[in-house]
């Protein structure tokens, strides 16, 4: 039952990204909203199930995204095994270290994205809009970054008690 829970989740986080945002803004300025639950299955929920669903999941955005391939499927495994390598260590749950880990997150796919362009060797220049939009998304993190990590808890926790009274 959690996986329909985790599909619901990423559909509606792969329209609102790829519907609403540019209506609203340039997409650009607005960070990817996936990088929250790719924490979120990393610090709050067990196994290889979170694993192999950050799997297809960067697969899926790869797929739709029609820029360079794999820059979504290696940011989410990156920051997926980063903050499974880094519960071993920090207590994740806190929410300054679930904040620095957003923000790192955000700046590991921008440098995957930045560096896949580089290295195609079409000749972008680095001047100042990279810079901006970096810093915008940087600051979308900060402001929405945990409370969609606890809206994802929260709605974790209603979805667990509505499949336990389905269940009985």
């Amino acid at each position: 039952m959690t996986y329909v829970y985790y599909t619901l989740i990423c559909l509606t986080l792969i329209v609102f990204q790829t519907s609403v945002v540019p209506c609203l803004m340039p997409s650009h300025f607005f960070y990817d909203a996936l990088i929250p639950f790719i924490a979120y299955l990393g610090v709050f929920q067990p196994g290889y199930g979170s694993f192999a669903f950050s799997l297809v999941l960067g697969l899926i955005m790869d797929g739709l995204s029609g820029g360079a391939f794999g820059v979504y499927l290696a940011t989410y495994l990156w920051l997926y095994a980063g903050v499974r390598l880094l519960g071993k260590i920090f207590r994740l749950r806190n929410g300054g270290v679930l904040l620095i880990i957003l923000v790192l997150g955000v700046c590991l796919e921008n440098a995957v994205f930045w560096g896949s362009i580089l290295l195609s060797r079409q000749g972008v220049r680095m001047y100042w809009f990279p810079i901006q939009s970096i810093g915008l998304q940087v600051l979308w993190t900060a402001l929405a970054g945990l409370i969609l990590i606890r809206i994802f808890e929260t709605l974790q926790n209603l979805w667990n008690q509505w499949a336990r009274a389905f269940r009985t």
